[in-house]
């Protein structure tokens, strides 16, 4: 499409947009108190050609929201969506940002990706747009903090095992041996401590094989 084309078609579309705003405002309100098939048949109509001229003027913010009033409308229609107060609210909302937005527009905006029908989300059963959850807190230890002197005790008891493995022959002295150290590991349940734990126990359990 040519810029002098397309300024051309933009310049059609914005004469002719508010008479099909005008329809949906009134028949939407209408719709509210009087609700009947043949107004919905117009509205549809109405919201069909105002996409359709939107998609030929190459603006396409309004193409996406009048699609999306669309969906509203025909769901209107099958009995799928009510009408009440606060949904009327959103919809006129949509209504004015589509013209405010055209009313601001210079030259044709086809690859816009602005959003004139984030109203209509929660009407359309869809919710609010996300939100980053926060992170959740760490579940709670259910044993205590590090304790400094558990953690050397444990090292001492490291350093004991290994001399232990290099030094000794007998299999029953290093067996008896495991055991003292294995007692000395009760009550000693630190966060810290367990890394420490379960390597003594592997080892212990290597040795006995």
């Amino acid at each position: 499409m040519s810029d002098q084309l397309g300024l051309r078609l933009l310049e059609a579309f914005r004469s002719e947009y508010g008479d099909y705003l005008k329809v949906l405002r009134t028949g939407f309100r209408r719709a509210l108190d009087e609700p009947s098939e043949t107004g919905l048949e117009e509205m549809l109509r109405a919201c069909h050609t105002l996409k359709g001229a939107a998609r030929a003027a190459a603006v396409a913010p309004v193409e996406r929201a009048a699609h999306r009033l669309e969906t509203v409308l025909s769901r209107l229609s099958t009995g799928r969506q009510t009408l009440h107060e606060e949904s009327l609210e959103s919809i006129e909302e949509c209504l004015d940002r589509i013209e405010d937005y055209v009313n601001s527009l210079r030259e044709p905006d086809p690859e816009s990706s602005l959003s004139l029908d984030g109203s209509l989300a929660v009407l359309l059963g869809e919710g609010p747009p996300p939100t980053a959850e926060e992170p959740a807190a760490p579940a709670a230890s259910p044993f205590p903090g590090p304790d400094r002197t558990d953690s050397r005790a444990l090292d001492e008891l490291l350093s004991s095992l290994a001399e232990l493995v290099a030094i000794s022959s007998s299999h029953e002295t290093l067996c008896s041996e495991l055991r003292h150290i294995e007692e000395g590991l009760t009550g000693l349940e630190t966060v810290d401590s367990r890394g420490h734990e379960r390597a003594l126990f592997e080892i212990a359990a290597k040795l006995r094989e």
